[in-house]
Protein backbone atom coordinates (compact mmCIF):
# COMPACT_ATOMS: atom_id res chain seq x y z
CA UNK A 1 0.00 0.00 0.00
CA UNK A 2 0.87 3.32 -1.10
CA UNK A 3 1.33 5.24 2.20
CA UNK A 4 1.52 8.35 1.11
CA UNK A 5 -1.86 8.59 0.32
CA UNK A 6 -2.70 8.07 3.84
CA UNK A 7 0.05 10.23 5.32
CA UNK A 8 -1.26 13.31 7.61
CA UNK A 9 -0.16 16.73 5.96
CA UNK A 10 2.81 18.67 7.93
CA UNK A 11 3.09 22.31 7.97
CA UNK A 12 5.66 23.78 5.49
CA UNK A 13 8.52 24.78 6.86
CA UNK A 14 9.20 28.49 6.63
CA UNK A 15 12.82 28.40 5.40
CA UNK A 16 11.52 25.18 2.32
CA UNK A 17 7.96 27.58 1.17
CA UNK A 18 8.07 29.85 -1.70
CA UNK A 19 6.26 33.09 -0.77
CA UNK A 20 8.30 33.57 2.56
CA UNK A 21 6.07 35.84 5.01
CA UNK A 22 2.17 34.90 3.79
CA UNK A 23 0.30 33.50 6.53
CA UNK A 24 -1.01 30.17 6.38
CA UNK A 25 -4.62 28.56 7.76
CA UNK A 26 -5.45 25.48 6.60
CA UNK A 27 -5.49 22.92 3.44
CA UNK A 28 -7.59 23.73 0.51
CA UNK A 29 -8.87 20.64 -1.36
CA UNK A 30 -7.27 18.09 -2.49
CA UNK A 31 -4.43 18.68 0.40
CA UNK A 32 -3.30 22.03 -1.36
CA UNK A 33 -2.75 24.87 1.39
CA UNK A 34 -4.83 28.01 1.28
CA UNK A 35 -2.81 31.27 2.46
CA UNK A 36 -3.29 34.86 3.36
CA UNK A 37 -2.19 37.52 0.90
CA UNK A 38 0.88 39.67 1.40
CA UNK A 39 1.07 42.45 3.44
CA UNK A 40 2.64 44.18 -0.17
CA UNK A 41 -0.50 43.47 -2.13
CA UNK A 42 -2.79 44.72 1.21
CA UNK A 43 -0.91 47.87 0.55
CA UNK A 44 -1.46 47.93 -2.92
CA UNK A 45 -5.09 46.92 -3.46
CA UNK A 46 -5.77 49.81 0.00
CA UNK A 47 -3.36 52.15 -2.37
CA UNK A 48 -5.53 51.27 -5.91
CA UNK A 49 -8.88 52.29 -3.23
CA UNK A 50 -7.54 55.60 -2.29
CA UNK A 51 -6.53 56.42 -5.81
CA UNK A 52 -10.20 55.74 -6.21
CA UNK A 53 -11.91 57.84 -3.79
CA UNK A 54 -9.38 60.42 -3.55
CA UNK A 55 -9.67 60.72 -7.39
CA UNK A 56 -13.40 60.57 -7.93
CA UNK A 57 -13.25 63.28 -4.61
CA UNK A 58 -10.79 65.23 -6.75
CA UNK A 59 -13.00 65.43 -9.61
CA UNK A 60 -16.12 66.51 -7.65
CA UNK A 61 -13.89 68.94 -5.48
CA UNK A 62 -11.69 70.23 -8.34
CA UNK A 63 -13.31 70.05 -11.30
CA UNK A 64 -17.19 69.22 -11.05
CA UNK A 65 -18.17 71.66 -8.36
CA UNK A 66 -16.54 74.59 -9.37
CA UNK A 67 -17.97 74.22 -13.21
CA UNK A 68 -21.32 73.82 -12.43
CA UNK A 69 -23.20 76.46 -14.05
CA UNK A 70 -24.02 78.32 -10.71
CA UNK A 71 -20.10 78.32 -9.74
CA UNK A 72 -18.98 79.21 -13.01
CA UNK A 73 -21.64 82.62 -12.94
CA UNK A 74 -20.08 83.28 -9.51
CA UNK A 75 -16.82 82.86 -10.50
CA UNK A 76 -17.03 84.85 -13.99
CA UNK A 77 -18.00 88.20 -11.77
CA UNK A 78 -15.50 88.00 -9.32
CA UNK A 79 -12.90 87.30 -12.50
CA UNK A 80 -14.48 89.87 -14.12
CA UNK A 81 -14.37 92.67 -11.07
CA UNK A 82 -10.72 91.18 -10.83
CA UNK A 83 -9.83 92.17 -14.85
CA UNK A 84 -11.21 95.67 -14.55
CA UNK A 85 -9.13 96.26 -11.53
CA UNK A 86 -5.91 95.20 -13.63
CA UNK A 87 -7.01 97.43 -16.53
CA UNK A 88 -6.93 100.53 -13.96
CA UNK A 89 -3.72 99.62 -12.74
CA UNK A 90 -2.66 99.81 -16.74
CA UNK A 91 -4.40 102.87 -17.07
CA UNK A 92 -2.38 104.03 -14.20
CA UNK A 93 0.97 103.01 -14.59
CA UNK A 94 3.06 106.16 -15.32
CA UNK A 95 5.73 104.54 -18.18
CA UNK A 96 2.60 103.69 -20.09
CA UNK A 97 1.32 106.78 -19.66
CA UNK A 98 4.41 108.34 -21.17
CA UNK A 99 4.97 106.39 -24.06
CA UNK A 100 1.50 107.27 -25.06
CA UNK A 101 2.03 110.60 -25.13
CA UNK A 102 3.82 110.20 -28.01
CA UNK A 103 1.34 107.90 -30.65
CA UNK A 104 1.78 107.09 -34.37
CA UNK A 105 -1.91 106.86 -35.99
CA UNK A 106 -3.03 104.72 -38.88
CA UNK A 107 -5.95 103.38 -40.19
CA UNK A 108 -8.23 103.24 -43.76
CA UNK A 109 -11.99 103.78 -44.27
CA UNK A 110 -14.50 102.33 -46.97
CA UNK A 111 -17.79 103.28 -48.34
CA UNK A 112 -20.28 101.38 -50.02
CA UNK A 113 -23.28 102.29 -51.64
CA UNK A 114 -25.53 101.69 -54.53
CA UNK A 115 -24.69 104.50 -56.51
CA UNK A 116 -21.54 105.08 -55.66
CA UNK A 117 -18.19 104.36 -53.32
CA UNK A 118 -15.41 105.90 -51.42
CA UNK A 119 -12.67 104.91 -49.93
CA UNK A 120 -9.47 106.11 -47.89
CA UNK A 121 -6.27 106.20 -45.51
CA UNK A 122 -4.83 108.31 -43.31
CA UNK A 123 -2.25 108.49 -40.46
CA UNK A 124 -1.34 110.73 -38.12
CA UNK A 125 1.57 111.65 -35.16
CA UNK A 126 0.34 113.14 -32.40
CA UNK A 127 2.62 113.96 -29.05
CA UNK A 128 1.63 116.34 -25.62
CA UNK A 129 1.90 119.58 -27.68
CA UNK A 130 1.71 119.04 -31.24
CA UNK A 131 0.86 116.73 -34.47
CA UNK A 132 0.96 116.15 -38.04
CA UNK A 133 -1.92 114.41 -39.92
CA UNK A 134 -2.17 113.52 -43.85
CA UNK A 135 -4.81 111.23 -45.67
CA UNK A 136 -6.66 110.65 -48.74
CA UNK A 137 -10.11 110.22 -50.00
CA UNK A 138 -11.44 108.70 -53.35
CA UNK A 139 -13.75 111.04 -54.83
CA UNK A 140 -15.29 109.24 -57.78
CA UNK A 141 -12.75 109.29 -60.45
CA UNK A 142 -10.25 111.07 -58.29
CA UNK A 143 -8.46 111.66 -54.95
CA UNK A 144 -7.99 114.48 -52.79
CA UNK A 145 -5.74 114.89 -50.27
CA UNK A 146 -4.77 116.19 -46.56
CA UNK A 147 -1.92 117.30 -44.87
CA UNK A 148 -1.75 119.31 -42.11
CA UNK A 149 0.60 120.40 -39.22
CA UNK A 150 -1.12 121.15 -35.92
CA UNK A 151 1.65 123.12 -33.75
CA UNK A 152 1.36 124.59 -29.78
CA UNK A 153 1.07 128.18 -29.61
CA UNK A 154 2.74 130.05 -26.69
CA UNK A 155 0.25 131.42 -23.92
CA UNK A 156 -2.89 129.74 -25.77
CA UNK A 157 -4.86 126.70 -25.08
CA UNK A 158 -5.46 126.54 -28.82
CA UNK A 159 -2.47 125.47 -31.41
CA UNK A 160 -1.53 127.50 -34.81
CA UNK A 161 -3.10 125.03 -37.50
CA UNK A 162 -1.73 124.36 -40.92
CA UNK A 163 -3.17 122.52 -43.78
CA UNK A 164 -3.38 122.28 -47.49
CA UNK A 165 -5.31 119.86 -49.83
CA UNK A 166 -4.37 118.52 -53.05
CA UNK A 167 -6.53 116.88 -55.95
CA UNK A 168 -9.09 119.98 -56.32
CA UNK A 169 -8.02 121.38 -59.37
CA UNK A 170 -11.05 121.66 -61.78
CA UNK A 171 -13.51 121.54 -58.92
CA UNK A 172 -14.06 125.34 -58.98
CA UNK A 173 -15.83 125.57 -62.00
CA UNK A 174 -18.41 122.76 -61.21
CA UNK A 175 -18.62 124.68 -57.77
CA UNK A 176 -18.99 128.18 -59.68
CA UNK A 177 -15.83 129.12 -57.70
CA UNK A 178 -12.81 129.29 -59.67
CA UNK A 179 -10.77 130.43 -57.82
CA UNK A 180 -10.70 127.48 -55.70
CA UNK A 181 -8.52 125.70 -58.45
CA UNK A 182 -5.39 128.50 -56.84
CA UNK A 183 -5.84 126.72 -53.74
CA UNK A 184 -5.07 123.36 -54.79
CA UNK A 185 -2.15 121.77 -53.02
CA UNK A 186 -1.56 125.16 -51.25
CA UNK A 187 -0.73 125.57 -47.30
CA UNK A 188 -2.93 127.63 -45.60
CA UNK A 189 -2.66 128.49 -41.66
CA UNK A 190 -5.26 129.21 -39.48
CA UNK A 191 -4.14 131.09 -36.14
CA UNK A 192 -4.69 129.94 -32.65
CA UNK A 193 -6.62 133.18 -31.66
CA UNK A 194 -9.15 132.36 -34.70
CA UNK A 195 -9.66 129.13 -32.58
CA UNK A 196 -10.04 130.96 -29.88
CA UNK A 197 -12.21 132.91 -30.60
CA UNK A 198 -14.52 130.40 -32.50
CA UNK A 199 -14.51 128.26 -29.69
CA UNK A 200 -15.47 131.08 -26.68
CA UNK A 201 -18.45 131.64 -29.13
CA UNK A 202 -19.44 127.80 -29.55
CA UNK A 203 -18.99 127.55 -25.72
CA UNK A 204 -21.21 130.89 -25.08
CA UNK A 205 -24.45 129.64 -27.28
CA UNK A 206 -23.65 126.15 -25.54
CA UNK A 207 -23.97 127.93 -21.75
CA UNK A 208 -21.05 126.30 -20.59
CA UNK A 209 -18.58 127.52 -18.22
CA UNK A 210 -15.13 127.92 -18.66
CA UNK A 211 -12.29 129.69 -17.04
CA UNK A 212 -10.40 129.65 -19.78
CA UNK A 213 -10.87 130.80 -23.66
CA UNK A 214 -11.61 127.19 -24.34
CA UNK A 215 -12.92 124.28 -22.39
CA UNK A 216 -9.63 122.56 -20.70
CA UNK A 217 -9.95 118.74 -20.70
CA UNK A 218 -9.89 116.83 -18.27
CA UNK A 219 -6.46 115.33 -17.24
CA UNK A 220 -5.29 112.19 -17.87
CA UNK A 221 -4.80 111.32 -13.54
CA UNK A 222 -8.21 112.62 -12.84
CA UNK A 223 -9.66 110.35 -15.60
CA UNK A 224 -8.05 107.06 -14.65
CA UNK A 225 -9.17 108.08 -10.71
CA UNK A 226 -12.40 108.33 -11.34
CA UNK A 227 -12.19 105.09 -13.37
CA UNK A 228 -10.70 103.27 -10.19
CA UNK A 229 -13.89 104.60 -8.41
CA UNK A 230 -16.17 103.05 -11.11
CA UNK A 231 -14.35 99.85 -10.69
CA UNK A 232 -14.66 100.08 -6.94
CA UNK A 233 -18.38 100.56 -6.60
CA UNK A 234 -19.29 98.15 -9.67
CA UNK A 235 -17.14 95.34 -7.79
CA UNK A 236 -19.16 95.84 -4.78
CA UNK A 237 -22.59 95.62 -6.72
CA UNK A 238 -22.08 94.49 -10.48
CA UNK A 239 -19.12 92.15 -10.22
CA UNK A 240 -20.55 90.16 -7.04
CA UNK A 241 -22.97 87.11 -6.43
CA UNK A 242 -23.26 88.64 -2.41
CA UNK A 243 -26.49 88.56 -2.17
CA UNK A 244 -27.10 91.33 0.57
CA UNK A 245 -25.55 93.81 -2.57
CA UNK A 246 -26.04 92.27 -5.84
CA UNK A 247 -27.78 94.04 -8.92
CA UNK A 248 -27.34 90.54 -11.45
CA UNK A 249 -29.15 87.68 -10.54
CA UNK A 250 -29.09 84.47 -12.04
CA UNK A 251 -32.66 83.72 -13.18
CA UNK A 252 -32.13 80.47 -15.53
CA UNK A 253 -29.10 77.86 -17.06
CA UNK A 254 -30.07 78.19 -20.33
CA UNK A 255 -27.20 75.75 -21.66
CA UNK A 256 -23.57 75.16 -22.93
CA UNK A 257 -22.50 76.99 -26.55
CA UNK A 258 -19.93 78.02 -28.89
CA UNK A 259 -19.88 81.96 -29.20
CA UNK A 260 -17.10 83.41 -31.51
CA UNK A 261 -14.98 80.10 -30.74
CA UNK A 262 -15.24 79.76 -27.05
CA UNK A 263 -17.11 77.91 -24.90
CA UNK A 264 -19.73 79.04 -22.62
CA UNK A 265 -22.25 78.93 -20.46
CA UNK A 266 -25.69 80.77 -21.23
CA UNK A 267 -27.72 82.38 -18.95
CA UNK A 268 -30.53 83.89 -18.70
CA UNK A 269 -30.04 87.04 -15.81
CA UNK A 270 -32.78 89.90 -14.15
CA UNK A 271 -32.09 93.22 -12.04
CA UNK A 272 -32.65 93.31 -8.25
CA UNK A 273 -34.02 96.69 -8.51
CA UNK A 274 -33.12 98.04 -4.83
CA UNK A 275 -29.90 97.21 -5.77
CA UNK A 276 -29.04 98.93 -8.69
CA UNK A 277 -30.78 101.87 -7.16
CA UNK A 278 -28.08 102.09 -4.59
CA UNK A 279 -25.43 101.12 -7.06
CA UNK A 280 -26.30 104.05 -9.33
CA UNK A 281 -26.42 106.65 -6.24
CA UNK A 282 -23.33 105.15 -4.62
CA UNK A 283 -21.17 105.43 -8.11
CA UNK A 284 -22.76 108.64 -8.45
CA UNK A 285 -21.49 110.05 -4.71
CA UNK A 286 -18.43 108.54 -5.69
CA UNK A 287 -17.59 110.57 -8.66
CA UNK A 288 -18.78 113.15 -7.40
CA UNK A 289 -15.88 112.73 -4.93
CA UNK A 290 -13.22 112.70 -7.56
CA UNK A 291 -10.72 115.51 -8.85
CA UNK A 292 -12.94 115.13 -12.40
CA UNK A 293 -16.19 116.71 -10.39
CA UNK A 294 -14.42 119.64 -10.02
CA UNK A 295 -13.59 120.12 -13.99
CA UNK A 296 -17.15 119.57 -14.29
CA UNK A 297 -18.29 122.18 -11.86
CA UNK A 298 -15.96 124.17 -13.66
CA UNK A 299 -16.64 123.62 -17.49
CA UNK A 300 -20.33 122.55 -17.19
CA UNK A 301 -21.29 124.40 -13.93
CA UNK A 302 -22.72 120.88 -12.60
CA UNK A 303 -21.59 118.12 -10.92
CA UNK A 304 -20.91 114.65 -12.36
CA UNK A 305 -23.70 112.97 -10.68
CA UNK A 306 -25.76 115.88 -12.81
CA UNK A 307 -24.40 115.79 -15.86
CA UNK A 308 -25.21 111.86 -16.02
CA UNK A 309 -28.46 112.65 -14.43
CA UNK A 310 -27.96 109.81 -11.57
CA UNK A 311 -31.29 110.68 -10.55
CA UNK A 312 -33.50 110.21 -13.44
CA UNK A 313 -31.74 107.21 -14.45
CA UNK A 314 -32.95 105.93 -10.59
CA UNK A 315 -36.30 106.97 -11.21
CA UNK A 316 -35.92 104.86 -14.56
CA UNK A 317 -35.18 101.65 -12.76
CA UNK A 318 -38.58 101.71 -11.36
CA UNK A 319 -40.11 100.80 -15.19
CA UNK A 320 -37.69 97.79 -15.18
CA UNK A 321 -40.70 95.04 -14.95
CA UNK A 322 -39.68 91.97 -11.84
CA UNK A 323 -39.86 89.66 -14.71
CA UNK A 324 -37.35 91.07 -17.21
CA UNK A 325 -33.90 89.48 -18.26
CA UNK A 326 -31.35 89.57 -20.60
CA UNK A 327 -28.67 87.25 -21.68
CA UNK A 328 -25.25 86.63 -20.24
CA UNK A 329 -22.92 84.28 -21.45
CA UNK A 330 -19.73 83.59 -19.48
CA UNK A 331 -16.63 81.67 -20.99
CA UNK A 332 -16.37 78.42 -19.47
CA UNK A 333 -12.30 78.19 -20.08
CA UNK A 334 -11.33 81.96 -18.62
CA UNK A 335 -14.55 82.02 -16.20
CA UNK A 336 -15.31 85.89 -17.03
CA UNK A 337 -18.20 87.55 -18.64
CA UNK A 338 -17.60 87.00 -22.53
CA UNK A 339 -20.50 88.74 -23.10
CA UNK A 340 -24.07 90.60 -21.95
CA UNK A 341 -26.96 91.66 -24.43
CA UNK A 342 -29.78 93.94 -23.96
CA UNK A 343 -32.71 93.19 -26.59
CA UNK A 344 -35.89 94.04 -27.01
CA UNK A 345 -38.65 91.97 -26.13
CA UNK A 346 -40.68 91.51 -29.42
CA UNK A 347 -37.77 90.97 -31.63
CA UNK A 348 -34.81 90.16 -29.86
CA UNK A 349 -32.75 88.46 -33.11
CA UNK A 350 -32.98 91.90 -35.14
CA UNK A 351 -32.96 95.00 -31.40
CA UNK A 352 -30.37 94.22 -29.37
CA UNK A 353 -26.86 95.59 -28.36
CA UNK A 354 -24.10 93.35 -27.02
CA UNK A 355 -20.98 93.96 -24.81
CA UNK A 356 -18.39 91.33 -24.56
CA UNK A 357 -14.51 90.54 -23.75
CA UNK A 358 -13.69 87.98 -26.58
CA UNK A 359 -10.36 86.57 -24.57
CA UNK A 360 -8.67 83.67 -24.36
CA UNK A 361 -5.14 84.72 -22.53
CA UNK A 362 -2.16 86.42 -22.78
CA UNK A 363 -2.12 90.36 -23.19
CA UNK A 364 -4.18 91.03 -26.02
CA UNK A 365 -7.48 92.24 -24.67
CA UNK A 366 -10.47 92.50 -27.26
CA UNK A 367 -13.54 93.93 -26.37
CA UNK A 368 -16.17 94.81 -28.71
CA UNK A 369 -19.74 96.17 -29.02
CA UNK A 370 -22.50 94.08 -31.10
CA UNK A 371 -25.13 96.04 -32.35
CA UNK A 372 -29.07 95.55 -34.66
CA UNK A 373 -31.54 97.65 -35.19
CA UNK A 374 -35.36 96.94 -37.64
CA UNK A 375 -37.16 100.29 -37.09
CA UNK A 376 -38.99 102.37 -39.29
CA UNK A 377 -38.34 100.42 -42.83
CA UNK A 378 -34.57 100.90 -41.52
CA UNK A 379 -32.53 97.77 -40.54
CA UNK A 380 -28.90 98.02 -38.96
CA UNK A 381 -26.32 96.24 -38.12
CA UNK A 382 -22.33 96.37 -36.27
CA UNK A 383 -19.68 95.35 -34.78
CA UNK A 384 -17.32 98.01 -33.18
CA UNK A 385 -14.03 96.08 -31.90
CA UNK A 386 -10.86 97.26 -29.82
CA UNK A 387 -7.70 95.00 -28.75
CA UNK A 388 -5.60 96.38 -26.50
CA UNK A 389 -1.96 94.60 -26.01
CA UNK A 390 -1.17 95.43 -22.82
CA UNK A 391 2.53 94.42 -23.61
CA UNK A 392 3.25 96.42 -26.74
CA UNK A 393 0.54 98.95 -25.89
CA UNK A 394 -1.01 99.02 -29.22
CA UNK A 395 -4.47 99.32 -29.49
CA UNK A 396 -6.69 98.38 -32.89
CA UNK A 397 -9.92 99.78 -33.65
CA UNK A 398 -12.57 98.04 -36.24
CA UNK A 399 -15.82 99.03 -37.10
CA UNK A 400 -18.09 96.93 -39.46
CA UNK A 401 -21.57 98.67 -40.09
CA UNK A 402 -24.30 97.34 -42.81
CA UNK A 403 -27.29 99.52 -43.40
CA UNK A 404 -30.69 98.86 -45.12
CA UNK A 405 -32.64 102.11 -45.65
CA UNK A 406 -35.57 101.20 -47.63
CA UNK A 407 -33.35 99.07 -49.83
CA UNK A 408 -30.68 101.36 -50.25
CA UNK A 409 -28.17 99.57 -49.29
CA UNK A 410 -24.69 100.45 -46.91
CA UNK A 411 -21.97 99.61 -46.01
CA UNK A 412 -19.09 100.94 -43.76
CA UNK A 413 -15.70 100.19 -42.52
CA UNK A 414 -13.46 101.62 -40.78
CA UNK A 415 -9.79 100.17 -39.20
CA UNK A 416 -7.65 102.17 -37.06
CA UNK A 417 -3.97 101.10 -35.32
CA UNK A 418 -2.47 103.40 -32.24
CA UNK A 419 1.01 102.51 -31.02
CA UNK A 420 3.41 104.20 -29.42
CA UNK A 421 6.34 105.97 -31.34
CA UNK A 422 10.03 106.51 -30.63
CA UNK A 423 10.81 109.05 -33.10
CA UNK A 424 9.46 112.91 -32.70
CA UNK A 425 6.51 114.99 -34.40
CA UNK A 426 7.86 117.35 -37.15
CA UNK A 427 5.90 120.31 -36.76
CA UNK A 428 8.72 122.27 -38.98
CA UNK A 429 6.71 125.15 -39.87
CA UNK A 430 5.65 124.78 -44.14
CA UNK A 431 7.08 127.52 -46.59
CA UNK A 432 4.74 129.59 -48.37
CA UNK A 433 1.77 129.15 -46.32
CA UNK A 434 -1.30 131.75 -47.12
CA UNK A 435 -3.69 132.72 -43.29
CA UNK A 436 -7.16 131.27 -43.85
CA UNK A 437 -8.01 135.01 -44.80
CA UNK A 438 -6.00 135.40 -47.72
CA UNK A 439 -7.36 131.96 -48.63
CA UNK A 440 -11.12 133.09 -48.48
CA UNK A 441 -10.89 136.62 -49.47
CA UNK A 442 -10.01 134.70 -52.76
CA UNK A 443 -13.12 132.99 -52.60
CA UNK A 444 -15.10 135.86 -51.98
CA UNK A 445 -15.64 134.73 -48.36
CA UNK A 446 -13.74 137.08 -46.95
CA UNK A 447 -16.65 138.80 -44.41
CA UNK A 448 -17.33 135.50 -43.09
CA UNK A 449 -14.08 135.52 -41.38
CA UNK A 450 -14.69 138.64 -40.55
CA UNK A 451 -18.26 137.72 -39.03
CA UNK A 452 -15.74 134.73 -36.85
CA UNK A 453 -13.28 136.86 -35.76
CA UNK A 454 -15.39 140.20 -33.96
CA UNK A 455 -17.68 137.49 -32.59
CA UNK A 456 -20.55 138.31 -34.13
CA UNK A 457 -21.30 134.70 -35.47
CA UNK A 458 -22.82 134.00 -31.47
CA UNK A 459 -25.18 136.21 -32.25
CA UNK A 460 -26.15 134.08 -35.09
CA UNK A 461 -26.14 130.19 -32.60
CA UNK A 462 -28.65 129.18 -30.71
CA UNK A 463 -28.27 126.44 -28.53
CA UNK A 464 -31.39 123.79 -29.32
CA UNK A 465 -31.63 120.31 -28.19
CA UNK A 466 -27.50 120.28 -27.53
CA UNK A 467 -27.76 120.78 -31.08
CA UNK A 468 -26.13 124.04 -32.74
CA UNK A 469 -28.37 125.99 -35.47
CA UNK A 470 -27.23 128.65 -37.52
CA UNK A 471 -28.98 131.25 -38.37
CA UNK A 472 -29.66 133.42 -41.56
CA UNK A 473 -26.00 134.44 -42.56
CA UNK A 474 -24.86 131.13 -42.19
CA UNK A 475 -27.61 129.73 -44.44
CA UNK A 476 -26.39 132.39 -47.04
CA UNK A 477 -22.78 130.53 -46.62
CA UNK A 478 -24.18 127.26 -47.92
CA UNK A 479 -26.09 128.47 -50.46
CA UNK A 480 -23.50 129.97 -52.11
CA UNK A 481 -21.29 126.87 -51.60
CA UNK A 482 -23.77 124.21 -53.08
CA UNK A 483 -21.85 120.65 -53.11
Amino acid sequence: MDNSQNSTPQMPQPGNTPGAGNVYFGSGPGGTVRHTPSRGKLLAIAGAASVLVLGGGGYVLGYYIPNRPANVYKAALTNTGEGYDQLTKYAQDKDVAKKLQNTEVSGSYKVETDGASTDGKFKAHVDDKNATFSGDIGLGTTRMTVDGVVKDADNSDSPDLYMKVGGIKGLGAQFGMPALDTLDSQWITIDHSLIDNLSKQVESSQGLNSTSNTMAAPKEEDAVAASKVIGDVSKKYLFTSNKDNAVLEMDSFVGKETVDGKPTNHYKVKANKDHLKAYLKELGKGLDSTNLNDWAKANYDKSISELVNVDEMVKQVDKINSGDTFDLWVNTDTKMIHKVRFADKKDAAKNFMELGLNYSSGAEKPFFINFASDQDGTTTAGKLGMILNTDTNVMKFELNMDENADGAITKLTVNMDMKPSSSKVDVTVPAGAISISEALQRLGLGDYLNMLSDGSMSQNMQSQDGMINVGNDISDLDQTITL
